[in-house]
């Protein structure tokens, strides 16, 4: 286990057992270094944004149509390129065409890394890539260690004494994460993650769901191989089969992909 996962683990104790549960309204101070943050259009195209989250083709739309054209009123604005990118990828999700769904999702993702690059310590766009990485099938995209990545600097920030983005619980982030690490075969730190959380959790709910997460685990070494293809190769193949997979980003292709996003 890394130093990061251990620190996260063993503190998932004590004061933040407070926070399992509660939203950090800190969104707009979150932004606030960026030159679009006081701007009604952007406000406009995060809500739609988040309207596109919880399935709506057409918001999704709009709210890509307004951030590209936000993107020339601020070029080189990392938080509008975030949402830029994050907007890519919902409409990706709403396409018929598998190719199309590819393309449109890899430039999402390459914006999102140009923004983390460009601001680092972001949180909004930290979860924003964090979020949108998680969702991607890992079998085609690989990209499940940028959301262990992301998701590892938004927990550390905040035992730090940092914020949380209004729509993300610090239980939601420990339990994704230990899925992360599940899907790429770090089994151990999954489930060191999920023991933790189990025993600070109150809601029942999530509790049953994580007993089932942990019993799908035993047997299963510490670390194990788990074998993907890469996106291009056999492609012919994936154009039949990646469509169903790529679909239930959303739950169905019709529902948003849950808490993600501001």
């Amino acid at each position: 286990m890394d130093k990061k996962t251990k620190r996260i683990r063993n503190n998932s104790r004590g004061k933040e057992g407070t926070h399992l549960i509660q939203y950090v309204n800190v969104d707009v101070a979150m932004v606030s270094g960026s030159s679009s943050s006081t701007d009604p259009r952007f406000q406009q195209a995060v809500n739609l944004h988040m309207e596109g989250v919880k399935g709506s083709a057409s918001a999704a739309l709009e709210a890509n149509r307004q951030l590209e054209l936000l993107r020339k009123s601020y070029p080189g604005d990392p938080v509008v390129t975030a949402y830029y990118g994050s907007t890519l990828i919902l409409v990706a999700r709403d396409k018929a065409k598998t190719l199309e769904k590819m393309r449109l999702s890899n430039a999402g993702m390459k914006l999102l890394d140009e923004s983390v690059a460009a601001s680092p310590h972001n949180a909004v766009i930290r979860l924003l890539r964090g979020k949108n990485a998680q969702q991607l099938p890992e079998r085609y995209f690989q990209r499940t260690r940028t959301m262990i990545e992301d998701y590892t600097f938004l927990l550390e920030q905040h035992l730090r004494g940092g914020a949380l983005p209004s729509t993300v619980t610090y239980a939601e982030l420990v339990q994704e994460l230990g899925e992360g690490f599940a899907r790429i075969g770090r089994n151990q730190e999954a489930s060191e993650l999920w023991t933790r959380l189990e025993r600070l959790n109150g809601d029942p709910a999530r509790s049953s769901l994580l007993k089932q997460k942990q019993t799908e685990l035993v047997g299963k070494p510490a670390v194990e191989t788990i074998a993907n293809d890469n996106p291009f190769n056999g492609l012919i193949e994936a154009s039949r089969t990646v469509g169903a997979v790529l679909v239930e980003w959303s739950g169905g292709g019709k529902k948003g992909k849950k808490s993600k996003k501001t």
